[in-house]
């Protein structure tokens, strides 16, 4: 699953669907900026549609064996090359590097 900071960047990228989120502490007027605010995504994207996001330019996804990187390592036609912890966050940090 992607984190709030990484959800935020898509949807202020442009990322469509909208990502929508919600207060996990009920009887609160939450406001992002409020430090006791815990926000959670409602409806993180897919891996799918994380792909479809990136375009042609998307080139693969592969599991990276460095020890000292993240283990997955989402590639573009272009030459980019961005790791994360799991599939989904190296593709969404691709799609914001290829939107960017």
């Amino acid at each position: 699953m992607i984190s709030y900071k990484l959800a935020k960047q898509l949807k202020e990228a442009g990322y469509k669907p909208e990502i929508m989120f919600s207060c996990e502490i009920e009887d609160h007027k939450c406001r992002a900026d409020k430090p006791d605010c815990k926000l959670s995504i409602l409806n993180p994207p897919t891996l799918e549609e994380l792909i479809e996001w990136c375009g042609d330019d998307f080139a693969g996804l592969i599991v990276d064996v460095n020890p000292h990187q993240p283990k997955w390592r989402a590639n573009s036609e272009c030459g980019h090359r961005i790791y994360g912890d799991t599939p989904s966050v190296a593709v969404a940090k691709l799609g914001l590097k290829l939107h960017n």
